[in-house]
Parts: C-alpha cells; sequence; structure tokens
C-alpha cells in the first residue's frame, strides 16, 4: 500500500515500480485489438442526444459481466456502477459520456483506414466508453485492491442541449449525491490534455412572439426577428476578456414562414460561458438587457400601416372604386337548396385588369 501523505512525485515513482501497476500497462498492450474491437462495438451502438438507453443497457450488462453485479441503469439514465475498495470512502467517479452530439437517424457504422477508425461520435464519447471498461478489465485481471471505492458512471445528456443532465442528476439528486470525493471524466482521444479546473456556462433559448402579417400590408407590425437581429447585435459588442476566458455564442436561430411574411415567432439558443463565475454574471446580465432593449426598441417602432393595399396609386382610384361598386351590385343568386349559383357574372370569376407598370417579367405586381 502506498501512503497518500507522500510527496506527488513520490507517489508516481512507487507505483510505476509496482508489479501491479505493471502487469495492468502489459495487460493494456496485449489486449490492445480487443480493446479496439470493445470500441467499434460501444460506436456502433446508436445514442443520440435522450437517445442513450440502448448504449447505457450495454454498458450495464458488460460491467455485470466484469464482476459489478450491481450495475444498474438511474432514473436519469446513467449507467452506474460500484467497484468497493478495502473502505467505501474516499469514492472516485471513473466516468465518460454516452450520448453523441448526432442526431438519430445517423449511421454509427464504423470504417478502418488502415489504423484510423473512423464513424460519428467514435471520439467523442466512445473513446471514453472503452476507456471504462478497458479500466476495469485491468484492474479484475491483475487483481488490483483500491484502497478506496470506485463508482464507474456513464453518463447521459452530456452533449447540446442535455445540458449536463447525467451529471448534475448524479451529483445533486441521485443515490450517490454528497457521496462523492472525486470525479474523473473521459473525454475524447489522447492523454495529452487535463482540464482540471471548472467552466460556467448558462444556456439560453429566447422566444418571442409577435402578431405576424404581411410583408407590405402589415408593415410596422413588431417582428420578432427584428428584434432578436437586434439583442444579437447588441451582444456581439459585449468586451469579452481573455482573462479570465469568456465566450459566447449565438449557436441557433428559427423562425418565418417566407420572405413576405412578418413572422409570429421566432428564437435563438444563446451559450454564455467564462472561467470566473463574477464574469459569467456580467455578462449573463448584459444579455438580458440586451434582449430587453431590444425588444423596447422594436415594440416602439411599432406604426400604423400608412400605405394599405399595393397599387393604390391616384390615377387607378376611379377604376377601383367602380370595380367595388360592381361587385357590390352583382351579388350570386341563392339556389333553393341554399347553395349559391352563378349570377351574370360570377365574382369568383371576374378580373380585373388595372393599368400600371408591372415589375419584370416573373414578379408579381401585387403580394
Amino acid at each position: 500500500m502506498i501512503s497518500a501523505a507522500l510527496a506527488p512525485d513520490q507517489i508516481l515513482r512507487e507505483l510505476l515500480v509496482s508489479p501491479q501497476v505493471r502487469a495492468c500497462f502489459q495487460f493494456f498492450e496485449t489486449q490492445a485489438a480487443e480493446i479496439t474491437e470493445e470500441h467499434i462495438a460501444i460506436c456502433s451502438i446508436p445514442a443520440p442526444p435522450f437517445g442513450e438507453s440502448e448504449r447505457a443497457a450495454y454498458l450495464c450488462e458488460k460491467f455485470r459481466a466484469l464482476g459489478l453485479s450491481e450495475a444498474k441503469v438511474d432514473e436519469e439514465g446513467n449507467c452506474v456502477a460500484l467497484r468497493r475498495g478495502r473502505s467505501f470512502s474516499p469514492l472516485l467517479v471513473v466516468s465518460a459520456h454516452l450520448d453523441t452530439v448526432f442526431p438519430a437517424g445517423t449511421d454509427f457504422t464504423v470504417r478502418r483506414e488502415q489504423n484510423r477508425l473512423l464513424a460519428p461520435g467514435i471520439a467523442d464519447d466512445g473513446c471514453g466508453l472503452a476507456a471504462l471498461i478497458a479500466i476495469l478489465r485491468a484492474l479484475e485481471e491483475c487483481s488490483i485492491e483500491t484502497e478506496g471505492s470506485l463508482l464507474f458512471v456513464g453518463t447521459v445528456g452530456e452533449e447540446g442541449e442535455g445540458n449536463l443532465r447525467g451529471v448534475r442528476y448524479l451529483l445533486t439528486e441521485g443515490e450517490w449525491a454528497g457521496r462523492i470525493d472525486s470525479f474523473i471524466s473521459f473525454d475524447g482521444p489522447g492523454i495529452d490534455r487535463i482540464t482540471n479546473a471548472a467552466l460556467g456556462s448558462r444556456r439560453y433559448r429566447v422566444r418571442l412572439r409577435g402578431t405576424g402579417g404581411h410583408s407590405w400590408g402589415d408593415f410596422g407590425a413588431a417582428n420578432p426577428v427584428h428584434a432578436l437581429g437586434r439583442a444579437i447585435a447588441r451582444l456581439s459588442t459585449y468586451p469579452a476578456p481573455t482573462n479570465p476566458r469568456t465566450t459566447f455564442n449565438v449557436g441557433r436561430i428559427e423562425g418565418g414562414a417566407s420572405v413576405n411574411v412578418i413572422p409570429r415567432e421566432a428564437l435563438i439558443d444563446v451559450d454564455m460561458r467564462s472561467e470566473a463565475a463574477e464574469e459569467l454574471q456580467r455578462l449573463d446580465a448584459f444579455f438580458r438587457r440586451a434582449v430587453r432593449e431590444a425588444v423596447d426598441d422594436e415594440n416602439s417602432q411599432r406604426r400604423a400601416n400608412l400605405y394599405g393595399h399595393p397599387c393604390h396609386h391616384a390615377r387607378h382610384r376611379r377604376h377601383i372604386r367602380q370595380l367595388a361598386h360592381a361587385g357590390r351590385m352583382v351579388r350570386p343568386a341563392r339556389a333553393r337548396d341554399g347553395t349559391e349559383k352563378g349570377a351574370a357574372c360570377d365574382a369568383g370569376c371576374c378580373k380585373a385588369k388595372v393599368k400600371g407598370k408591372r415589375q419584370k417579367e416573373g414578379g408579381n405586381p401585387f403580394y
């Protein structure tokens, strides 16, 4: 047993000469091909956002086969398995996330090109999940007993709108909330980078609604897209510092039905991050204010439609009045069964030509 009271470099030196640790290294080398096949098997199971259940079940079965009989899927969808040490604590989580960023319907077939594996999610985070199984296998094969306990976890909801729901549940609501001492997450290929500090993030979906209308006939109505455009423009002026590093991104814009329709609704998805809580709070306040001011500006510029329908030119008004008068005079007659039948000039067929300059060929002189 190695004492935790030793300096870190001394602990590493003792670990590297430990016969059991050396046996583990040997295991990874001799079992490399089998680990790769396991990696392929994991990545071949689709796990789109909010669709990780099949991959979670697979991981649980693997854990049970390796001796962790209590492995299970928790209420949030995480695969959780405890490997007991000499004592329960300290409890270390060894984790990787189950989900991929790719949506349902994606082809997850793994292709080989020489010594490379290619597939959606093969690195993020197929590598991490394969590592969990390989580490557990090595510990069992080499009969390594840890001082504290290890909690192997495949989490859901790491990507995109999952918003870290699996980890949040694990740490704040689930069976292990308040009992975890340390946390290691394997995410992506390689060991060249270690992230050891928390990064604060806030994500917003801003949805604005209006009355909608036609781009000409209802011009002047508040436009949700215009308002969101103002908000984005304001956000883009934020002086994000490089230290502490702070970022923001409008990742999605949605809204509208057609080029000549004032949208009834529009939305944006916004991601904001910072290394410092105080700076994230400032960015958050700036963004909220930007949205409020953008909405106020758009609403303040609402104006009555001064234009009416197109082609209302003075030289046409007499003809239009005559046409309207004719429409009032000619009414469809009613048959005995209550249905309408055509009059001398069926209102559904009447067409009037109004002289005036048309748009170029292919254009519509009206709407």
